[in-house]
């Protein structure tokens, strides 16, 4: 096969099939060609010929999986990858039907809980969520309610969060949240869009707002991100107007993949305090403006895809003057 004339390959196995529908090289070679030129109605119909043809066999069951899983036909997917784990029930195969099941689910709840505490005060900050999410078609929808604890009083906060698939290359990320406390900024508005591009790259542009006491800032946010083998990094970049001052703030993160689509182990750096800072956010007019860095490390545990518990701890240092340094200390614990 000539990997560099595609189209002449499609219109040499078209031919070959004509004559001999039943060829399996034939067959494979045409789901895989149209499969990369995102024919993918095409690339179905040749992996339904080649299971009529040679029924039960791995590699077209396979093939038919993951191309249904790239439209996002995860019911139909999932019954496939149920038979492919049935017919050859190896770890791999159970995996991928666990994985596809699990995204046939519409509806996710979560618990998450942070406390922040500080080496110059004995008071604690203590956030606690209740989350509900709905998978649609094209992404999910989310609320959550939030409840924060620290000395100046307790507070309540609402907060709806949206991601949504333009395509096949390029989603959307939305947040709104809405206090009336004295625990959480009043508002808090995010978006960003968000583009995948060749060698596994992703690029996203974005603007964040906020609105905390008598201080309103905006940020303008990108960052790329690159996958290869079991790591994925990200490198972000806030760029603040707090009128009249003018910051910027950075985080680099970086997660090693113990099992694929599942387990993780994560490190991130900052420098800087952003408008993302969640445990930071109430004291962000004082922050915005100190050099400031933090350390993080996590892991996240998936339990058949359908259960995730995480825990994260983060240190964080705070130059408020010259010879003044201020340390604060963030767990944050999730199930979802």
């Amino acid at each position: 096969m000539d990997h560099e004339q595609p189209d002449s390959a499609l219109e040499c196995f078209g031919k070959l099939l004509a004559v001999n529908p039943s060829d399996s090289l034939g067959l494979l070679y045409q789901v895989n060609l149209l499969g990369e030129r995102h024919s993918r109605d095409s690339a179905l119909a040749y992996t339904a010929q080649a299971l009529r043809y040679y029924p039960g066999n791995q590699v077209f069951l396979r093939k038919r999986a993951t191309l249904l899983e790239a439209d996002s036909l995860f019911d139909q997917a999932a019954a496939v990858a149920d038979t492919l784990a049935r017919l050859y029930p190896d770890q791999h195969n159970k995996d991928y039907r666990d994985y596809l099941g699990a995204k046939t689910l519409k509806n996710q709840f979560g618990l998450m809980f942070s406390n922040s505490s500080y080496d110059y005060s004995h008071n604690q900050y203590k956030i606690a969520t209740v989350e509900y999410r709905h998978f649609i078609s094209r992404g999910s929808y989310a609320f959550y309610l939030n409840y924060a604890a620290r000395q100046q009083g307790t507070s309540l906060q609402g907060q709806g969060e949206i991601y949504y698939k333009h395509g096949t290359r390029m989603y959307s990320y939305g947040l709104v949240a809405y206090s009336a406390g004295q625990a959480f900024p009043r508002w808090r508005l995010a978006y960003s869009l968000f583009r995948s591009f060749p060698l596994d790259i992703e690029g996203e542009l974005g603007a964040r707002y906020l609105e905390a006491d008598s201080t309103r800032s905006i940020a303008g946010v990108a960052s790329v991100a690159k996958t290869w083998d079991d790591f994925w990094m990200n490198l972000r970049a806030y760029f603040i107007r707090d009128a009249p001052h003018f910051y910027t703030s950075y985080n680099y993160t970086l997660r090693y993949f113990t099992d694929p689509r599942k387990d993780y182990l994560s490190l991130v750096a900052g420098l800087g305090t952003s408008p993302d800072d969640k445990s930071r956010l109430i004291e962000f007019p004082k922050l915005a403006g100190l050099l400031t860095r933090s350390v993080g490390v996590g892991y996240m545990k998936n339990f058949h895809y359908k259960t995730k518990l995480g825990l994260f701890a983060t240190w964080i240092n705070q130059k408020i003057s010259t010879t003044s340094l201020e340390n604060q200390y963030d767990i944050y614990v999730s199930l979802d």
